[in-house]
C-alpha cells in the first residue's frame, strides 16, 4: 500500500518478472528471482489490486479461481478471513449467487473483498498485498472501509509469517 506514484506497480512488475532486471537483483530466501521459473516465482505471492477481476459465475467459483479443487469449507474459511462471509450470506443464494460478467451487482469494495478471499484460499508462501494508494479511497469518502481492508490484510500478513 502506498500513495499514488510510490512505485507499487513497478515493484509488482519486477517481482513477478513482467519486466526483466538489467542491473542488481531481487532475491527470495537468498535465491535470485532470475534463477526461478516465472511460474514458481509467482506461486510465492498473492496480490490484490485496486482494479479487481471477477467473472460470470457464482461467488464460490470466483473465490475458488486458482484453486479449482477447493472444498466449500476452504472457500468459506477464506471468505471469513477476508471478512466477506457475512456479506455473502446476505445474498439471495449465498455462495451460489451468480455474478454477471462485470460483477456489476456488487460494489467496488465487495468485489475487492472477494479477490482478497481468493488470495487467502490460494495461500501463497508470502503475504504481499498491494491494494491501492490510500488517497484514492480517502478522496472517495470511504476512510472507514479502507481502514478495515488494511487491518484485514495486516492480519493476513502476520498469520503468513
Amino acid at each position: 500500500m502506498g500513495s499514488t506514484g510510490a512505485g507499487k506497480t513497478t515493484l509488482i512488475n519486477l517481482l513477478m518478472r513482467f519486466y526483466e532486471i538489467h542491473g542488481g537483483r531481487i532475491t527470495i530466501d537468498g535465491v535470485a528471482s532470475t534463477d526461478m521459473s516465472r511460474s514458481g516465482l509467482r506461486h510465492n505471492f498473492g496480490m490484490v489490486l485496486q482494479d479487481t477481476w471477477l467473472f460470470g459465475g457464482t461467488i464460490a467459483e470466483n473465490i475458488a479461481y486458482g484453486k479449482a479443487d477447493a472444498s466449500r469449507e476452504e472457500i468459506i474459511a477464506a471468505a471469513k478471513a477476508a471478512k466477506v462471509d457475512y456479506f455473502i450470506r446476505t445474498m439471495p443464494k449465498g455462495y451460489d449467487t451468480v455474478l454477471d460478467n462485470e460483477a456489476s451487482n456488487l460494489s467496488a469494495g465487495q468485489r475487492q473483498l472477494l479477490t482478497i478471499a481468493r488470495v487467502f484460499l490460494c495461500n501463497p508462501r508470502r503475504g504481499y498485498y498491494p491494494v491501492y494508494g490510500k488517497g484514492n479511497y480517502h478522496r472517495a469518502g470511504q476512510p472507514q472501509r479502507t481502514a478495515g481492508k488494511e487491518r484485514c490484510l495486516r492480519e493476513a500478513v502476520l498469520q503468513s509469517v
